[in-house]
């Protein structure tokens, strides 16, 4: 009768064993599942923000960044001549059309953007004050470009 109570007890102790491990890899699988979904997640979100644009958007963006570069560098010429009252339509035109371009953007795009629209809203103000400084800064926006 002993040798029957220690068999069963061998075999509880294998089973209860047994039941525990299948717990264990149950929840080890569950938490790699977890963490690989994480990861997978996290490299969606680097990936927007380092290239957030699709190839048809950045060609669009490239197309407006070249033509406002285009409209600046003939605005520096007409400020350059003093004929600011040319000059101060042209400024908010090309500030709304870059806008445009850059409203669906984020992460360095959309900073570089934030950058470039502070120096057009200073050109912006200089301009309707016919400033002097106005062409230092249509050149810094210039550079930027």
């Amino acid at each position: 009768m002993m040798i029957m109570t220690f068999i069963v007890a061998i075999l509880v102790m294998i089973l209860a064993w047994t039941a525990y491990h299948r717990s264990i890899s149950v929840g080890v699988d569950q938490e790699i599942s977890n963490a690989d979904n994480q990861v997978h997640e996290t490299i969606k979100e680097v990936n927007s923000e380092v290239n957030p644009l699709t190839a048809e958007e950045r060609q669009q963006m490239e197309k407006a960044w070249a033509e406002a570069r285009g409209r600046l560098t003939e605005l520096k010429e007409i400020i350059a001549a003093g004929e600011f009252s040319e000059a101060v339509n042209q400024v908010p035109e090309i500030r709304n059309d870059l806008k445009d371009a850059y409203i669906e953007t984020k992460g360095d795009i959309k900073q570089r953007w934030q950058d470039l629209d502070t120096d057009l809203a200073l050109l912006e103000s200089q301009v309707h004050k016919k400033s002097n400084q106005s062409l230092a800064t249509l050149e810094k926006v210039l550079q930027q470009m």
